[in-house]
């Protein structure tokens, strides 16, 4: 009788682990790339969001500031198509100050401060009391204010309003 030798069928072959390795180093890769999509989809999505919350900012700054100018005591002393300079006096104090708002290069500036940088177009239009687009200083109630910055991927994020001069009776 000859007698059997016992294979130990319990261990993997060469082969097997190989396979494995493989397998687990395809997944591995797999979600490694999926984490950095990820990962840059949450930087775009931040850096965007940073973009809109700087434009939002800004031209509610220039729409209070300009807001502010008072027919009876202050004067726009120049309007372009990118800057606007005027004279405001405090009610209060009665004080007297000169202030201008425009672009300089990429960015936009508040009396030589910088409002917001990353601009790509900036525009400044203005219109008398009845709604019709004036040159003449003296007539200047409204400006639209027009900002796009530029985003994170080149996305352009556009913001608009309107700053109303009024007369106002302190």
């Amino acid at each position: 009788m000859r007698r059997r030798t016992a294979c130990n069928k319990n261990g993997f072959t060469l082969m097997e682990v190989v396979v494995s390795l493989l397998l687990i180093g395809i997944m591995g890769v797999v979600a490694g790339m999926l984490l950095v999509a990820i990962t840059k989809g949450y930087v775009f999505s931040q850096q965007n969001n940073e973009i809109s919350l700087k434009g939002q900012v800004a031209v509610a700054k220039m729409v209070k500031e300009i807001g502010s100018i008072r027919i009876e005591t202050d004067k726009i002393t120049a309007a372009t198509a990118t800057s606007i300079s005027y004279t405001y006096t405090d009610p209060v104090t009665n004080t007297t100050a000169s202030h201008t708002i425009a672009q300089a290069g990429t960015q936009i500036q508040f009396d030589g401060i910088t409002l917001v940088d990353v601009v790509n177009a900036f525009l400044l239009s203005y219109f008398d009391n009845t709604g019709a687009t004036t040159a003449t200083l003296a007539n200047i109630r409204r400006v639209d204010i027009t900002l796009n910055l530029q985003g994170a991927g080149g996305i352009i994020s556009t913001f608009a309003d309107s700053a109303k001069i009024e007369e106002s009776y302190y």
